[in-house]
């Protein structure tokens, strides 16, 4: 999503489909949600910590290259019908 520049809103779905399919699967188990690495190792916290900082970090280039180009303020308020 970060290479295609997809939307704010976009983005949040699908993580928000994610996380909800991870807990629906965590209960459905009984079993409590463990946290792993990409090869399905279980790993500590902060060892997680670390992978995410090495590979999922949204670089600050890229981050410069897909803010918007309009104004600081953003969109302009919009006025409310009669």
């Amino acid at each position: 999503m970060v290479e295609r520049g997809a939307e704010h809103l976009k983005a949040l779905c699908v993580v928000a489909g994610r996380l909800a399919e991870r807990r629906w699967t965590v209960m459905h188990r009984g079993m409590p949600s463990v946290i792993c690495d990409t090869d399905g190792n279980p790993v500590t916290p902060d060892q997680a910590k670390t992978i995410i900082a090495e590979h999922w970090t949204v670089t600050e280039d890229v981050r410069r290259r897909r803010r918007s180009s309009k104004s600081e303020g953003g969109k302009a308020p919009q006025q409310a019908g009669p």
